[in-house]
């Protein structure tokens, strides 16, 4: 390149060489290109979807009651009496 516009074009074109070696590498999950035979395929598969095995469904706005059974019945800190807060005593 001979003038200061060769050297803009020069410059674009390896650029454009560069951002599409990335791409392909991205693509083909960095294989080298020396043997086409083993490269990967052109448009990789997405990973299986694995559907949820039970049938049960919990709607929207409803919270799973995870822990309700192993948790102990509030006491009171004003009577010491189960089953109230403080602020409703």
């Amino acid at each position: 390149p001979i003038t200061i516009e060769d050297w803009y074009n020069k410059a674009l074109l390896f650029d454009r060489n560069y951002r599409n070696m990335i791409a392909e590498k991205k693509l083909y999950g960095g294989m080298s290109s020396g043997n086409p035979g083993q490269r990967g395929p052109a448009f990789p598969q997405p990973p299986p979807y694995a559907r949820p095995q039970s049938g049960t469904v919990i709607p929207m706005g409803v919270p799973m009651d995870v822990d309700r059974g192993q948790r102990r019945p509030f006491t009171c800190y004003n009577c010491g009496r189960p089953g109230h807060m403080a602020r409703n005593c």
